[in-house]
């Protein structure tokens, strides 16, 4: 926005040397009577130079590339999309917040042209009335009106800030009885999270989806989670890709049971596959989903379409490590 602003800046000024030198008479041009532009009042100059400047371009150039930018992001992934909004910006949401700045401007850049073309419509029929009466037709019409009423029209127009889509939005992440692609947690699920502290150990660590409502384990549950955040990014690649991408084959590969007792995993958290945004959960986290749990695990806890299940075919494993494993490497028992 500000690149734009100063771009637009930069190729409408005028050259302040032939400025003042047209207005000193200098120029080829210039063969009006000086004695005229000497009475030419400060105001007079003003106002023709107020209305001889056309309302500013860059508020516009500056929304539609991010406005690009947006429908870039929540198209299907590719090489532009990484090459351009990666890592941070590849969620939507984040580039409207700044879309939002640009599109303020935007919008006082078009309230200023509508009220600008008001008001002269306004001035020019007050002159002609006056003019129709013999009187003084050296008046202008007042802008506060216009721009009060035009303000309130575009704030009734946008639903008051749409503050019904911003409800809704908020709503769609957490409200558990609304929840959209973006939700994670449903009423049922949120009670199995609550009782976590009375159906498993303390020192229990979690294995689950973070973006299906295992990142929760921590904050309402209070137990250690291997992936705490919405992110699965931690310090142990190599543990951290095993079990995203095949955990579900830890009744054949004995490597998933390796990283298992080396992270001091406990429990499970399974939960149904499903739309996260504009893909789906088991696309990310493949190796989360479509667990064999007939044998090798104990159901724990269930709520809604979660559940919660005690690891059984890995043995005896030692609870302990959890996302500090992923960093040290090391298990160990938490204080």
């Amino acid at each position: 926005i500000a690149a734009t602003a100063r771009l637009h800046l930069l190729f409408r000024r005028t050259d302040p040397l032939e400025r003042a030198a047209e207005r000193a008479g200098l120029t080829d041009d210039a063969d009006g009577d000086e004695e005229e532009l000497t009475l030419a009042s400060a105001q007079d100059i003003e106002e023709s130079e107020e209305e001889a400047q056309p309302l500013p371009c860059w508020p516009l150039f500056s929304y539609a590339v991010l406005a690009a930018l947006t429908a870039l992001a929540y198209s299907p992934n590719s090489a532009l999309r990484t090459y351009l909004l990666a890592p941070w910006y590849k969620d939507a949401r984040r580039i409207m917040g700044v879309e939002d700045i640009a599109l303020t401007i935007l919008m006082a850049v078009g309230v200023a042209a509508i009220v600008r073309v008001i008001h002269a419509a306004w001035t020019r029929s007050l002159q002609r009335i006056l003019a129709e009466r013999g009187a003084d037709d050296n008046i202008e019409a007042p802008r506060w009106p216009i721009q009060f009423g035009v303000g309130l029209l575009v704030l009734v127009l946008s639903s008051f800030g749409a503050i019904d889509a911003r409800n809704a939005a908020v709503a769609h992440v957490y409200d558990p009885n609304r929840l959209g692609k973006p939700g994670m947690a449903t009423m049922g699920e949120l009670a199995m999270l609550r009782r976590m502290p009375y159906t498993t150990a303390p020192d229990a660590v979690i294995l689950g989806d973070p973006i299906a409502g295992a990142a929760y384990t921590e904050m309402i549950g209070g137990r250690k989670a291997v992936f705490p955040q919405l992110s699965t990014a931690n310090a142990d690649v190599a543990s951290q890709k095993l079990l995203i991408h095949h955990f579900r084959d830890i009744a054949t590969n004995p490597q998933v049971c390796e990283v298992v007792r080396k992270l001091g995993i406990t429990h499970f958290y399974e939960e149904e596959d499903g739309n996260y945004y504009n893909f789906t959960r088991a696309s990310r986290h493949p190796g989360l989903y479509d667990v064999d749990t007939s044998t090798g695990f104990e159901l724990v806890d269930a709520g809604g379409t979660a559940k919660l299940w005690k690891i059984t075919a890995c043995g005896e494993v030692t609870p302990g490590g959890g996302r500090e494993a992923f960093v040290t490497g090391v298990t160990g028992k938490r204080d």
